[in-house]
């Protein structure tokens, strides 16, 4: 669900998430950042099921991905 269909809805920021999606987002935020494959480590996903979750974050820019120090982290948006 994209930020203007979460704004119709009146969803405001982790509203709306799949239990997957707020577990994979409370790591997140609780870390600060987090790569994909310490997500994946400690919430035992597999990385397509890892993917599939994210996406929807993405798009309602919840969670985005941000290279620093060559590593890529998932960072907590809201």
């Amino acid at each position: 669900m994209d930020n203007r269909t979460r704004a119709q809805t009146g969803q405001k920021g982790t509203e709306g998430l799949s239990e997957s999606e707020k577990l994979i987002y409370d790591f997140i935020k609780s870390h600060g950042r987090a790569t994909r494959d310490e997500v994946i480590r400690e919430l035992k996903f597999t990385s397509s099921e890892l993917q599939m979750n994210l996406i929807p974050m993405f798009h309602a820019e919840i969670v985005k991905e941000k290279s620093e120090d060559g590593w890529q982290y998932l960072v907590p948006l809201k």
